[in-house]
């Protein structure tokens, strides 16, 4: 799903706590900095994410990612199985893009790239 080709279902909103925003960020920026291995960014509202090939962290990624959709369920989350790499796709609506900004950056100081190859990096 790319939120430009369609509206979303359900409305751009997080029903987590206030308090518990924090530790869920931290969990969400421990997790992507074990298991990210590179980042593509190939429309404003996909992030696509290479990740090693640890069980273990693709597990706990998985976890997270059902405990994101609880919360935010405007996000959608799949993992991709390529020849050479798992990837977590990560989609939202065109109206939530400035939010897939900001989970983007939990990455770090992952590089990403766009469709043409040109390098995006975000800032913390």
């Amino acid at each position: 799903m790319s939120g430009d080709r369609r509206q979303p279902a359900v409305p751009v909103a997080c029903t987590l706590a206030p308090g518990e925003v924090p530790e869920r960020m931290h969990r969400w920026r421990r997790a992507l900095a074990r298991s990210v291995t590179g980042a593509e960014r190939p429309d404003p509202s996909r992030l696509r994410l290479r990740l090693h090939e640890d069980p273990a962290d693709v597990a706990a990624l998985v976890l997270l990612a059902r405990q994101e959709k609880d919360c935010c369920a405007f996000f959608e989350f799949s993992f991709v199985v390529e020849h050479d790499a798992t990837v977590l796709v990560v989609d939202v609506p065109g109206t939530a893009t400035e939010i897939l900004d900001g989970f983007a950056g939990l990455v770090g100081p992952a590089r990403c790239t766009d469709t043409k190859g040109a390098t995006i990096s975000w800032g913390r």
